[in-house]
């Protein structure tokens, strides 16, 4: 059996010729369209619904749909990215994978319906418990394009993953606008999540023709991955603790227009993570894996994708924090105003988890799950814990507070994984400096120049917005070409390495 401590066999599919950088570059691109499409389900739908839908509508939502992610999390018991890794993984460990994950679901599909009454009672919302009932059905799909995903997933597929988000996001979207419209109410944001999943699942066993299941269980090809999986596992519940218990506590003690104000927010922020950051995951694990044994390449490889989230996300979120509030009104309209200024506070959290949840793919390739666990653990309770203090003052003392711990808790835990390749926080202060400090710099001088009264500037915020959109991106530009040229070397690498393709 597979320890926590010793890898399993890497068994990926070897790059195509071309080299490694050109599979990932493109499996990057490809994975981050795919993410772009989820921004229309995570942010961009928001301002429609938010035409026909009120903030108790997206704070009820808010309280059914972590449950279900949370049972999410064990349908999968950590086996999909363990068939990833698996050296030629035989008919009945996929077999048995599959079942596995769908006997599960069943399981935890009837528990959900014991639970959703007393669910309803505690949060004093006679509307959870149907909802929560209904999106039930999400689980059992979850379940069967487990197998499927990692398939493609596996064989590097990355476009037909992107091309199966694009589709079920959209059929999704479809489903929640037209009923929104109708006056469904918060069971628009529950029809969008069956069909979305109804739709994935459909075209995952599509494009996964290729995968072998039959009518076979062998509990040995599941206990041969668990010290793996049971730790990645471990790992997914207590980072779905960390990121739902602030819903929980505020959704109690404040209520669920001040939780549909922060769940709004939070979904902003984490658009950028979302895009780059975690679709980095998916593409780093079966690559990584491939060179995990040469510590100087892993080495080089972390700093590289440090690097690069940096690059990316650490400008980007500056500038939501910055234009949070002409952000909020312009696109959700003056009854979402509360969630502008949680929205500013919460974006260096944001940066933080963009470079986590790079690294959770790192930890993977090496096998050391277990560290991943642990450190996991120790962010969850110190962010439940101050959230618990905080939300006794407010929702913005609770914010600042899990800033503030994200932030301390985030520099030990990279620097337990540079040990694990030869590397220190010396190392990485120098990949990261330049887009940091440009990034605090682009995100103070928008806020202090934004409510001037400007001649040469728009008076309409509609028209003002884009403006300064405009000058951060060069705000930022011209830092990284008078500290950090290496930059630009860095992005034509990426993009030759893509059209070399």
């Amino acid at each position: 059996m597979a320890t926590p401590t010793q890898p399993l066999s890497s068994g990926p599919p070897a790059a195509k010729p071309g080299g490694l950088g050109g599979t990932v570059a493109k499996g990057a691109i490809w994975t981050s369209l795919a993410n772009i499409a989820r921004i229309t389900s995570a942010v961009l739908i928001i301002p429609i619904l938010s035409r026909f839908l009120d903030l108790a509508d997206f704070g009820i939502m808010q309280i059914a749909m972590p449950i279900i992610l949370f049972l999410m999390i064990f349908n999968d018991v950590g086996l999909g990215p363990a068939l990833v890794r698996a050296e030629n993984p035989s008919r009945a460990m996929w077999s048995s994978v599959l079942w596995t994950n769908l006997g599960l679901g069943l399981i935890m599909t009837c528990g959900l319906f014991a639970i959703s009454g007393p669910l309803a009672d505690f949060f004093r919302e006679p509307e959870v418990e149907p909802i929560t009932q209904a999106l039930s059905i999400a689980l059992i799909l979850n379940c069967l394009s487990i197998v499927p995903g990692a398939r493609l997933q596996r064989d590097l597929k990355f476009k037909q993953m992107t091309i199966v988000e694009v589709v079920s996001i959209s059929c999704g979207i479809a489903a929640a606008v037209v009923t929104a419209i109708q006056g469904a109410g918060a069971w628009a944001l529950v029809y969008q999540q069956v069909a979305m999943f109804f739709v994935k699942t459909i075209m995952l066993w599509g494009f996964a023709r290729n995968t072998t299941v039959a009518f076979e269980y062998r509990w040995s090809e599941i206990a041969n991955v668990f010290g793996f999986s049971s730790n990645l596992l471990g790992t997914r519940f207590i980072t779905f603790l960390a990121n739902n218990v602030p819903n929980l506590l505020i959704g109690r003690v404040i209520g669920v227009t001040a939780l549909g104000a922060y769940s709004i927010a939070f979904r902003i922020m984490i658009v950028p993570v979302q895009i780059f950051a975690q679709g980095l995951t998916s593409v780093l694990l079966p690559t990584m894996s491939q060179f995990h044994t040469d510590t100087s390449r892993m080495r080089a490889a972390c700093l590289r994708t440090y690097r690069l989230v940096a690059l990316i996300i650490f400008p980007a979120l500056a500038g939501i924090a910055a234009l949070a509030e002409p952000l909020v009104d312009i696109a959700l309209g003056e009854g979402m105003a509360a969630a502008a200024p949680i929205l500013a506070l919460i974006a260096p959290v944001g940066a933080v988890k963009s470079l986590l949840s790079s690294q959770s793919a790192m930890y993977m390739a090496l096998g050391r799950a277990d560290v991943l666990f642990k450190w996991a653990t120790i962010e969850a309770v110190l962010i439940s814990v101050g959230f618990a203090i905080g939300i006794q003052f407010g929702l913005i003392t609770a914010v600042q507070i899990y800033v503030a711990v994200l932030l301390l808790v985030s520099l030990p835990s990279m620097k337990a994984l540079l040990r694990l390749v030869d590397g220190t926080l010396l190392g990485l202060g120098r990949a990261l400096w330049a887009p940091l400090v440009i990034s605090l710099a682009m995100t103070l001088t928008l806020r202090q120049v934004w409510p001037l009264d400007l001649a040469f500037m728009p008076a309409d915020p509609l028209l003002r917005l884009p403006v300064f959109v405009v000058a951060g991106v060069v705000f930022y530009g011209v830092g990284l070409l008078a500290f950090d040229r290496k930059a630009f070397g860095e992005f034509r690498t990426i993009a030759a390495a893509i059209v070399s393709k």
